[in-house]
């Protein structure tokens, strides 16, 4: 009877650039203090990229920086990652985030300073936020629990691999 029943389980589920952005939509512009206050940091207007050869997700945003020591400073970045699952939390995460590329208007020598506080605010931000957070009834099929086996970038999205659950 069992295997009837896995006969009849998805083998894998699609989050969409849709689902993506929607979730993005939400969450931004996000804002932070950086450097106990000396800058005043802002992401906004995020593009989600499917990087299917390397199996890696973009985000692509423009940011403006307040700083008590200079004119503001506005630009736009590339961040790119791979994916993870975690179980617990019935999530998506991107991990492994690297600050590809970094275009700041009036270009000077707070490239690297900057460059160093946009990758810790978002690499603080990423470990805390999930890309996608499955409903608990979403990993469940037939009266069978579902696990996560693979995570794969294409085209239009991120497929998830499914199996039955011993």
């Amino acid at each position: 009877m069992m295997g009837a029943c896995s006969t009849l389980m998805p083998h894998e589920y699609k989050i969409t650039r849709a689902q993506l952005t929607k979730k993005l939509d939400i969450i931004f512009p996000l804002h932070r203090n950086i450097a106990q206050g000396l800058f005043d940091a802002t992401i906004d207007v995020p593009t989600i990229g499917f990087m299917t050869a390397q199996n890696r997700l973009s985000l692509s945003a423009h940011f403006s920086v307040h700083s008590i020591f200079r004119a503001d400073v506005q630009g736009d970045f590339l961040l790119s990652g791979s994916l993870r699952y975690d179980p617990d939390q019935r999530a998506v995460f991107l991990q492994d985030a690297h600050l590809d590329t970094l275009h700041i208007e009036h270009n000077d020598a707070q490239v690297e300073m900057l460059r160093t506080a946009l990758s810790a605010m978002l690499e603080e931000y990423l470990k805390g936020n999930a890309l996608y957070v499955f409903q608990p009834d979403e990993l469940h099929h037939a009266g069978m629990e579902i696990s996560i086996t693979a995570i794969d970038i294409v085209d239009d999205g991120i497929k998830l691999s499914l199996a039955a659950k011993n």
